[in-house]
């Protein structure tokens, strides 16, 4: 809803958003993830988070704000790059926002799973690349 509770779009871009006068909400430094929670819980469509939630209990996980964190850091690790390399963590540690030593404790668990294929690949791509250019 728009500040007017008005129902509006809720794939709106940021930018629409805050053209259309929506704030963002104030946080106090240290409260970001319960003040995501409740901006979840009170305000998602259709109680979306609502449901994802009741989905993961059942599979016996827990469903958090910090899950999104959890997920994007998973996805960064393991999922390779268009051009077959994989983002190194500390790439990935500066797109979350924090250093290095802070990512490696919280989510080194995530470094890719099958490192020897994944660097197998890369070294097979790297090698077509360079006999196309030989011939």
């Amino acid at each position: 809803m728009d500040i007017d509770g008005n129902p509006f779009e809720w794939c709106l871009t940021l930018q629409q958003r805050f053209a259309a006068g929506e704030l963002l909400p104030q946080i106090s430094k240290g409260q970001g993830a319960d003040r995501l929670g409740k901006q979840l819980r009170d305000r998602s469509p259709k109680n979306v988070w609502l449901s994802i939630c009741k989905e993961a209990e059942v599979e016996g996980q827990e469903c958090t704000p910090y899950s999104f964190r959890h997920r994007y850091a998973y996805v960064a690790h393991n999922r390779i790059n268009k051009n077959g390399t994989y983002r190194s963590p500390k790439q990935i540690a500066d797109a979350m926002g924090h250093d290095l030593e802070t990512h490696l404790k919280s989510y080194s668990r995530f470094n890719t799973k099958d490192l020897e294929n994944a660097f197998d690949s890369v070294i097979r791509k790297s090698e077509n690349k360079v006999g196309k250019v030989k011939n």
